[in-house]
């Protein structure tokens, strides 16, 4: 398996967003099909970040919208399995390197290699967080593909999406 970069991964979607993952997370466009199929009183729109941010809430507004208890709702939140962490740059690292080697593995030839295996993992779980950051031309790329339909969404469902940093247009 060849490791590829970040920018790689992106410019390919860019030039594929038709057919790629791009076009899955064109929440307007979702959004829409859904109030076509099921009536716009039906669909509720809620935000992974306010999930994360104010779970609580997030509980409420989901609970208040299914016609459940928010409290029982919190609580089964609560129980559930907890965030995983991003990928510390080692991680990021190790797969690129990876990529290079043959695809058998050497554990067989390798003494202790389940031990070793863990030690190097614990190992670059403590190197820095990867720092992956969007360049000029690639926030522009994310602004044509989705600022019009964010804002329609926006408006439509009274989101506050820029709120978490969402692309939307001015207009």
């Amino acid at each position: 398996m060849k490791f590829i970069s970040f920018d790689e991964y992106f410019n390919f979607h860019i030039q594929n967003h038709h057919t790629g993952y791009f076009r899955y997370i064109k929440y307007n466009q979702l959004a829409k099909s859904y109030a076509q199929h099921f009536g716009q009183e039906n669909v509720n729109i809620l935000l992974f970040e306010e999930m994360v941010k104010a779970p609580q809430e997030f509980c409420q507004k989901l609970g208040n919208f299914l016609g459940i208890n928010s409290d029982d709702l919190f609580e089964l939140f609560n129980k559930g399995p907890k965030q995983r962490k991003s990928d510390s740059s080692g991680q990021h690292a190790y797969s690129r390197l990876r990529s290079y080697l043959p695809v058998q593995t050497f554990k067989k030839y390798i003494p202790f290699s389940e031990q070793l295996i863990g030690f190097l993992s614990a190992q670059l779980k403590k190197s820095p967080k990867a720092n992956i950051s969007l360049n000029e031309d690639q926030l522009s790329s994310l602004e044509r593909l989705y600022a019009k339909g964010n804002k329609k969404l926006s408006l439509e469902y009274n989101l506050d999406l820029s709120k978490y940093g969402y692309l939307e247009c001015k207009d």
